[in-house]
C-alpha cells in the first residue's frame, strides 16, 4: 500500500474489524460530509479492552487532514510493531510520581515543588524493589485531567503517588497519598507541616512511608542511602534545583545556572552533588559551543575524578566522566563509566540516553537496540525514549520504521531543534523530501544559527536539485564533534563536493564516530562517495575501530 487514501481503507477495515461496524455509515452528502469534517469515533468507545497504542493508529489512518496520515504502508506497519506499554510488572511494584502541584502563594515556587518531586523519585529509585517511572515522563503529567486508572494502565505501574507542596517564606507543607492504581483506592496518605529546614527530614519521610505502605523490607544499603543527604542547608538546596532546572535548558540558560550553582557552593561547599553539577555545567558549555573552546573539560574531568569515591556507590563522578570522554571521541570509555554510574543508578534516564548514542557512535547496533528498549520502559513519556527509539532504525536499514516514533518525540515536544532535526533527516532519508523540507524550515525560523540547521537544509536543498544553495548553508559552520561531523559530510557529499565530504567523514571516524555499517552500507547520503577509493579506506577504518571496540571486551 503506497497512498494514504489506500491506509485510509485500511484504517475503515481494522475499525470494522475491531468493532464489527464501520466507523461511518451510510452513502448520503451529509454521511460523506460527516467522513470529511469529523474525526472518526474511538475504537475503545466500542470496544475498551483494546489498547490505546492500536486506537491510536487507526486514528491515525483516519485522520481529517490528510497529511496527518500515515504516507506508506511501511510506516503504518512500523507503528503496528511497535509494542503497546506493558501492564504493571508481577514480579515487582511499580510506581509513577505525578508532579506535586505548587500550593503556595508564589508561582514562581514552581520550581520547588518540581524539584521536590525529583527528589522523591530519586529516593525511590534507590530501593531496587520497586519500578519507578523516570522524571521526565513524570513531568509530562503535570496538570493531567487523566484517571489514576488510565495513568497506570498507559505507563504499565500498580501505584500512583499524587501530593501538592505550599511554601510560603521558611514554612513548609507537604501533603501525599498513594493510589493503588488498578482499583483506584487510596492506599496511604499522610500531610507534613514544618520549615524549610526540615526540608529533607519531610521528603525521607514521605519515601519511608511509601516503602512501607508497600510493605517492602529496605536492606541496609538502601536504608542508608535514603538517610543521606548530600545537600544540608535549606538554602543552597533550592539553589541547586533552580540550577538544575536552569541547565537543562542549554543555550543561554547555562550562565544563570552556573550562577546559582556558585551561589549553592558559596553556602554549602562542594558537596558532590553540587560539584557534579557545576562539572556538568562545563561539558554543556563545550557541547553547545558556548565555552569558547575545550578547556572547560578539564575543569570537569578533574572535579569527576575527585568525585569517584565520595561516596564510592554515587554515580556522580562516572556520570561527568561519560560526557566528558564522549565530547573528547572516546567511545569506549565514555561506554564504561556510562555503565558505571547505571549500576548506581540504574533508573538515571539521561545516562540511559547518553549510553545509548554511545553504543551507536561505536557501531554496536545490538547495544543501542538493548538500551533502547531499557530507556522506553523507565521513561515511556519522554521525548528523549521516543527520540532514541526512532534513530535506532536508522543504522540497522530501516529508517521509514522511526518516523512514528519520532512523530512521538514531536508530539512531546514540538519546540525541541533536535527532534525537528531528527525527524527531518529521516524523512530526507527516505526521500519524503517536501515532508523534510517542512522541519528544515522550523529550524531556519526557530533554531537560527544552530549547526544542525545548516546541515539538514543543505541537505533538502540538494535533493530539489538546488546544489548551489545547498553549499552556502554549508559556509562557515563549525562542527561540534564527531556526529555533527558525519551528517557535514553527508550534506557535502550531496552537494558534490567530494573531497570536503570525505575530510569530514574521516575525522568523524578519527573523533569517535564510527558506525561502519551505516557508513558501509545503510546511510543513503554517502551513496556518491562510496566508488571513490579514499571512501574505502575510510570504511576499512571505521571497521577497524568497530573490531577493536569488540576485542576490548566489557569494562
Amino acid at each position: 500500500l503506497d497512498g494514504r487514501s489506500d491506509l485510509y481503507s485500511l484504517g475503515c477495515v481494522l475499525y470494522e474489524c475491531l468493532t464489527g461496524e464501520a466507523p461511518f455509515a451510510g452513502t448520503s452528502v451529509a454521511a460523506i460530509a460527516q467522513r470529511l469534517l469529523t474525526p472518526a469515533p474511538s475504537v475503545r468507545v466500542k470496544r475498551t479492552e483494546v489498547n490505546q497504542h492500536l486506537d491510536k493508529i487507526i486514528q491515525t489512518a483516519l485522520a481529517i487532514d490528510v497529511a496527518d496520515r500515515y504516507a506508506t504502508g511501511r510506516e503504518l506497519a512500523a507503528a503496528l510493531r511497535q509494542p503497546a506499554q506493558p501492564g504493571p510488572p508481577a514480579d515487582r511494584h511499580a510506581i509513577v510520581v505525578l508532579p506535586f502541584t505548587n500550593m503556595s502563594p508564589d508561582a514562581d515556587n514552581e520550581y520547588f515543588s518540581d524539584g521536590l518531586t525529583e527528589e522523591i523519585i530519586t529516593d525511590l529509585a534507590k530501593v531496587g524493589a520497586l519500578s519507578v517511572i523516570s522524571r521526565t515522563s513524570a513531568m509530562q503529567l503535570k496538570g493531567t485531567t487523566k484517571d489514576i486508572r488510565t495513568i497506570g494502565r498507559e505507563l504499565g505501574v500498580g501505584y500512583v503517588l499524587e501530593g501538592s507542596v505550599r511554601k510560603a517564606g521558611k514554612s513548609l507543607r507537604i501533603t501525599a497519598q498513594l493510589i493503588d492504581a488498578t482499583t483506584d483506592d487510596h492506599v496511604w496518605g499522610d500531610k507534613y507541616s514544618g520549615t524549610m529546614d526540615d526540608v529533607f527530614d519531610l521528603q525521607e519521610q514521605v519515601s519511608r512511608e511509601i516503602v512501607k505502605a508497600l510493605d517492602i523490607t529496605l536492606t541496609h544499603d538502601e536504608d542508608r542511602r535514603l538517610a543521606d543527604h548530600p545537600i544540608e542547608d535549606a538554602r543552597a538546596f533550592e539553589l541547586y534545583i533552580q540550577a538544575r532546572q536552569e541547565l537543562r535548558r542549554w543555550g543561554a540558560a547555562i550562565e544563570r545556572g552556573i550562577q546559582l550553582l556558585s551561589q549553592a557552593i558559596e553556602i554549602e561547599g562542594e558537596t558532590a552533588p553540587l560539584k557534579a553539577l557545576m562539572a556538568w555545567a562545563k561539558v554543556i558549555q563545550v557541547h553547545s559551543g558556548t565555552g569558547g573552546d575545550t578547556s572547560p573539560l578539564d575543569e570537569a574531568e578533574a572535579a569527576a575524578r575527585s568525585l569517584l569515591s565520595v561516596p564510592s556507590d554515587a554515580h556522580y563522578g562516572h556520570a561527568v566522566l561519560g560526557d566528558v570522554e564522549w565530547e573528547r571521541g572516546h567511545v569506549k570509555e565514555a561506554v564504561e563509566h556510562f555503565e558505571q554510574a547505571l549500576e548506581r543508578e540504574p533508573n538515571d534516564a539521561d545516562l540511559l540516553f547518553s549510553l545509548g548514542i554511545s553504543y551507536v557512535a561505536a557501531g554496536q547496533n545490538d547495544e543501542f537496540l538493548a538500551t533502547s528498549k531499557r530507556l522506553l520502559e523507565c521513561d515511556p513519556l519522554a521525548m528523549l525514549a521516543w527520540l532514541l527509539a526512532g534513530i535506532v532504525t536508522w543504522f540497522v536499514g530501516r529508517h521509514e520504521d522511526g518516523i512514528p516514533h519520532l512523530k512521538r518525540a514531536v508530539e512531546i515536544d514540538p519546540q525541541n531543534a533536535l527532534v525537528r532535526w531528527s525527524i527531518g533527516y529521516t524523512l530526507a532519508c527516505v526521500g519524503r523530501v517536501e515532508d523534510a523540507a517542512v522541519h528544515a524550515a522550523w529550524m531556519r525560523e526557530h533554531a537560527v544559527g544552530m549547526p544542525y540547521t545548516g546541515q539538514l537544509n543543505a541537505l533538502v536543498e540538494a535533493q530539489q536539485g538546488r546544489k548551489e544553495a545547498g553549499r552556502e548553508w554549508l559556509t562557515d559552520i563549525t562542527p561540534l564533534d564527531g556526529h555533527h561531523m558525519f551528517h557535514l559530510a553527508e550534506s557535502f557529499a550531496m552537494v558534490d563536493d567530494t573531497d570536503t565530504a570525505l575530510d569530514w567523514l574521516e575525522r568523524s571516524v578519527d573523533a569517535g564516530f564510527y558506525p561502519y555499517p551505516y557508513i558501509a552500507e545503510h546511510c543513503p547520503f554517502l551513496a556518491p562517495l562510496r566508488d571513490h577509493p579514499r571512501f574505502a579506506t575510510i570504511a576499512a577504518k571505521a571497521k577497524q575501530r568497530v573490531e577493536t571496540f569488540n576485542a576490548s571486551g566489557p569494562y
